[in-house]
């Protein structure tokens, strides 16, 4: 369901009198704009309600440089960064030597690496700083490449009639039934606010089972 289909959808289930329609997301005015509005919103909350969410997880691949210790997202053309996946990251200087390299608290890793003549060499250790750039222990001596994984930030579909959310399709009615309560909210249909917030909640738990980690357990303790 592309942006389009899922306003016209939303129109529908709103049962807004005396229209048809929209034939476009673009260069809407009035009600028309206020559910394209809504739409788009409430897909953004959707991304919003957790930050793990499987489908918004995407790998990166970069190359350091030779006594360069920090690089932040953009320096390694990474423009929709949300959080660092940080439980699998990879550093090679061949693909055969490829190694996991451990990953420290930043508190931790400035303590414990960040004080006196720096290390050069393969990376083993890196963190996170404050301001979300990753930073290597050692630094590393020569070229080598780092691949991993991160989570993007949310945000709002590019207003186009052909845009589609990032989620699989069969989950796409939630952002209906999402947008649905706001149109009750803002219009006080009480029955539309009722009925939305059921469909969402329903279908919102089949997302999340699908589309979280599953929770695994340990091995027991004895």
């Amino acid at each position: 369901m592309n942006f389009l289909e899922g306003v016209q959808r939303l129109r529908m289930e709103c049962g807004v009198e005396g229209l048809t329609g929209p034939v476009s997301v673009t260069n809407q005015t009035g009600e028309m704009l206020e559910l394209v509005t809504w739409y788009n919103s409430a897909y953004e909350d959707i991304l919003n309600l957790h930050k793990n969410w499987r489908f918004m997880q995407e790998e990166f691949s970069f190359n350091t440089i030779a006594s360069v210790s920090t690089y932040t997202a953009t320096g390694v053309n990474i423009t929709d960064l949300g959080e660092w996946m940080t439980d699998d990251t990879r550093v090679y200087l061949l693909q055969a030597d490829e190694q996991r390299i451990e990953y420290m608290p930043w508190a931790q890793f400035k303590e414990s690496t960040q004080i006196g003549t720096i290390q050069t060499g393969r990376p083993s250790l890196y963190s996170v700083k404050p301001d979300n750039s990753l930073i290597f222990w050692p630094t590393p001596d020569t070229e080598y490449t780092v691949v991993g994984e991160y989570y993007k930030k949310p945000e709002q579909m590019d207003i186009a009639d052909a845009s589609e959310p990032v989620f699989p399709s069969q989950y796409h009615m939630i952002i209906v039934w999402r947008a649905l309560i706001y149109y009750g909210a803002g219009l006080a249909a009480l029955e539309k606010h009722a009925f939305g917030q059921a469909e969402y909640t329903r279908l919102r738990r089949s997302l999340e089972f699908s589309q979280l980690p599953r929770i695994t357990w340990g091995a027991p303790l004895a």
